[in-house]
């Protein structure tokens, strides 16, 4: 009889527990969703609406799911006593912010592109050449130059030309090994280069005072700069290239002996005022974030 009520009192309790499992896990179910209602509210009240509909936008994104359910999920399981567990995931939902917070990202960022400060020429005191790094250009699918997410090192370029600011442009890049076959017709249409000087072509930039250098890499890049002294040698010679960028290539010249005047495009950071928006996780971030770390691993190793 004894027995038997233990077994009994066991099965009891565990029922009562799995019971009191269910229970919390359906009133977490119901307040997760209430969450992101107080975050867009929060939004509302002091950003505005447009603010609090694109907050409203990225809660269901991969990223603010992922994120939301760790939280959720963290606490759920710190309120019933699994501590390593619960402590595990709300590290985890941390480490999913850092790495995808637009106010980290635009941080980081700040304080990369402010390393080297950029020197924008004027008409009345012109670059006899600037050298434009590739990376601002791709091919669309029937093979016509486009800019990407670096064009503006393009766009300034041309800007700078018909302000009269620039009499000459050097384009730089050379297609990756292996990223076209050796009988392509279409192959000098993959060098970066090609597609800058197509493209500045097309903006009214005279042809004869655009000028192409070889280099898959910036490195590579610089020792072509090195090797043609035309371009820099007594000259006043500026270097075109992404604001985070900057930094590394200006080091690269030095090391190759080339004194170049900076002048940045592509600022990703930005001063905007801040917004609940900047706390939500985004791909784009993630992205940005992902583009300083290897800039600054390009200076620890030395690339």
């Amino acid at each position: 009889m004894t027995r038997s009520s233990s077994s009994m009192n066991y099965q009891d309790n565990s029922s009562i527990r799995r019971v009191s499992f269910f229970r919390q896990l359906g009133r977490m179910a119901i307040l997760l969703p209430l969450t992101p209602v107080l975050v867009v509210s929060a939004g509302l009240y002091l950003d505005g609406r447009s603010v609090a509909e694109k907050i409203a936008t990225s809660m269901v994104t991969p990223l603010s799911v992922a994120l939301f359910l760790l939280i959720g999920f963290g606490l759920f399981a710190f309120r019933n006593a699994r501590w390593s567990l619960g402590l595990g995931l709300l590290l985890l939902a941390c480490l999913v912010w850092a790495g995808s917070s637009p106010l980290l990202a635009n941080r980081i960022m700040n304080e990369l592109e402010s390393q080297v400060e950029s020197q924008l020429p004027t008409a009345e005191n012109p670059l006899d050449y600037v050298v434009v790094l590739g990376g601002g250009t791709g091919l669309t699918p029937d093979l016509r130059p486009q800019f990407n997410g670096a064009g503006d090192r393009i766009g300034l370029a041309a800007r700078l030309y018909h302000s009269g600011a620039v009499r000459n442009i050097v384009v730089t890049g050379t297609a990756l090994p292996g990223t076209v076959t050796p009988s392509s017709e279409e192959e000098p249409l993959m060098d970066p280069a090609v597609q800058a000087k197509q493209l500045l072509v097309g903006f009214n930039v005279n042809e004869s005072v655009v000028f192409t250098l070889t280099g898959i890499n910036t490195s590579e890049e610089m020792k072509s700069l090195k090797a043609n002294p035309d371009f820099w040698e007594d000259k006043r010679c500026g270097l075109i290239t992404s604001a985070f960028h900057m930094p590394r290539a200006i080091r690269l010249a030095k090391a190759q002996g080339l004194d170049l005047i900076p002048v940045a495009a592509d600022y990703r950071s930005n001063r905007n005022k801040f917004t609940i928006l900047e706390l939500m996780p985004s791909s784009q971030a993630t992205s940005t974030i992902e583009t300083a770390i290897k800039e600054y691993l390009a200076a620890l190793i030395g690339r």
